[in-house]
């Protein structure tokens, strides 16, 4: 595991509602310390990821967390009703994660959405996994992480109330086809929120 893991850096990151949240998405039992249970949603997120898309990994932290966004992408690309993007080697994982929430977003309004409409959010989400994020785009994101995570934790309605912000309305799921799929989408929303949620917290304490 390399010192920079962005897995690691983001439980460590994550307020105790946070952390609630990413283990109610992989079904895990908090014990309470810290170190422990960071160590075991590492774990346990690796390992259903592996299980549920290549099998990759060999070590129970081996799994890069690069190699999760970039299944995760084609999932949002299906709930926005995208053709999947072509992600470059090149590309920065924070924008993966930025298409990913901007896709889950899109699908969260998308049949109500116009042609016009569809075509604008996928240029958009597109340009942000070239790193070419605008300003009105980023001011959303925060939010629609929170949403759309919250949106597939139906099953665990005590970690939403625990923290995580419900903007309203439901995401279909029906795409999601495995168990291991079903967990690992939900806790990487989470991980997501984490560090825009961290990134909201630095601007107002610049502003202030």
């Amino acid at each position: 595991m390399p010192a920079n893991d962005l897995i690691f850096q983001r439980l460590h990151a994550a307020t105790d509602a946070e952390l609630a949240a990413v283990a109610a998405a992989l079904d895990e039992k908090l014990i309470g310390e810290r170190a422990v249970d960071v160590a075991l949603l590492s774990k346990e997120l690796r390992a259903d990821a592996a299980s549920a898309f290549e099998n990759l990994g060999k070590g129970d932290h081996e799994l890069p967390y690069r190699r999760v966004l970039e299944v995760v992408v084609p999932k949002a690309a299906d709930v926005a009703g995208w053709k999947p993007p072509t992600v470059d080697a090149a590309a920065a994982d924070v924008w993966l994660e930025d298409y990913i929430v901007q896709a889950f977003a899109f699908g969260h309004r998308k049949k109500d959405a116009t042609a016009s409409e569809s075509k604008a959010a996928q240029t958009a989400a597109e340009q942000a996994i070239l790193g070419k994020t605008t300003e009105s785009d980023r001011d959303g994101f925060a939010r629609a992480a929170s949403s759309a995570a919250s949106s597939l934790f139906r099953a665990h309605p005590a970690a939403i109330v625990a923290g995580l912000a419900l903007a309203g309305g439901a995401m279909a799921i029906a795409w999601i086809a495995s168990a291991a799929t079903r967990k690992v989408v939900p806790a990487v929303l989470v991980l997501i929120h984490v560090r825009l949620r961290a990134e909201v917290e630095q601007t107002l304490g610049e502003a202030a």
